[in-house]
C-alpha cells in the first residue's frame, strides 16, 4: 500500500499558497484521474486506526491538507497513480 498523504503533509496550488478547499483526484498512473472509470480506490485511516475507502474528490482544509469531517487524515492506496 503507497501513502498518499499523511496529516502533516501540504499540498499546494501552482503560486506556493496552501490548496485550501481543494479537490484531488486520484486515478490510474498515466489517465485522467477526474474520469470515474481511471479513478483508483483511496483508503483513510484516521487517528484511532479505523480504514475505510474515500470518496473522490479527496477535499483539503485550509492548510492544504488532506480531511475528512473536517480533520486531517491519510490516505493510502495501492500501486502507482496519477493525481
Amino acid at each position: 500500500m503507497s501513502l498518499l498523504d499523511t496529516n502533516k503533509l501540504t499540498w499546494f496550488k501552482d503560486g506556493g499558497e496552501p490548496l485550501k478547499s481543494g479537490y484531488i483526484y486520484v486515478g490510474q498512473a498515466g489517465l485522467n484521474p477526474q474520469e470515474v472509470a481511471n479513478q483508483k480506490t483511496v483508503t483513510f485511516t484516521d487517528s484511532q486506526g479505523n480504514s475505510f475507502p474515500a470518496a473522490q474528490p479527496l477535499r483539503t482544509d485550509a492548510n492544504g491538507r488532506v480531511q475528512w469531517n473536517g480533520k486531517a487524515i491519510t490516505a493510502t492506496l495501492y500501486g502507482s497513480y496519477s493525481i
